[in-house]
C-alpha cells in the first residue's frame, strides 16, 4: 500500500483545522480514549504498547483519523472508516473538557461530512454506545437513528437537513 496521505481540512473562517494524525498525537489520543472508554465499544484501558501497534496498522489502512485543532490547540479528534457499503464516522472525542460546549466539535464533525461528502459517493453513518449522551450531540447535528440494538445504536446523517462546511483543503 501506498503512504498515507496527509489531510488537512480548514474552516473557510480558519479557526478549526482537521489534521490527520502523526504519530507524536497517539499518546494524546491514548489518553483521551481511555478517559471515555465507557462510551466506546472497547472499554479495556490501552497500553502505550497497544496504541503504538493500532497506529502500525492504521498507517496501512483506508481509515483516516483527525486531529481537531481550534486556533492552534489540540481539542479532540474525529475520524472516518469504510465500513460495509458507507462512510462510517467515528473516534469523535473532545479531549480537551475546556472546549465542551463551545460549538467546536459540531464544526468539526460538519467538517469532515462535508469533506466525505465531496469525496465519496456514499451514506455517511456512524455507530454509538446506547448510553453514550453523544448520540444527543448527533442528533443536533443531523444524523438521524437508523437502528437500535442492544449494543448501538446505527445512525444517518441525513443530508437533506446537513449544513455544508466550505473549507480549505491541503494534501501531500
Amino acid at each position: 500500500m501506498t503512504a498515507k496521505k496527509r489531510i488537512q481540512l480548514i474552516s473557510h473562517e480558519g479557526d478549526i483545522t482537521l489534521r490527520t494524525i502523526e504519530k507524536d498525537d497517539i499518546e494524546s489520543i491514548r489518553k483521551w480514549r481511555n478517559e471515555n472508554r465507557e462510551y466506546f465499544f472497547y472499554k479495556k484501558i490501552i497500553k502505550a504498547p497497544q496504541q503504538l501497534d493500532w497506529f502500525q496498522t492504521y498507517i496501512n489502512s483506508s481509515e483516516y483519523i483527525f486531529i481537531v485543532e481550534h486556533e492552534g490547540l489540540k481539542v479532540g479528534c474525529i475520524g472516518y472508516r469504510f465500513l460495509n457499503d458507507d462512510i462510517d464516522v467515528y473516534n469523535v472525542i473532545l479531549g480537551n473538557k475546556k472546549f465542551r460546549g463551545k460549538g467546536i466539535m459540531s464544526k468539526a464533525l460538519k467538517l469532515i461530512c462535508s469533506y466525505i461528502m465531496d469525496n465519496y459517493n456514499k451514506e455517511i453513518t456512524l455507530m454509538v454506545v446506547p448510553k453514550n449522551n453523544a448520540r444527543i450531540f448527533y442528533l443536533k447535528n443531523n444524523f438521524e437513528e437508523v437502528r437500535r440494538e442492544e449494543k448501538f445504536i446505527l445512525m444517518k446523517l441525513n443530508i437533506n437537513k446537513f449544513e455544508y462546511l466550505k473549507y480549505n483543503l491541503e494534501v501531500n
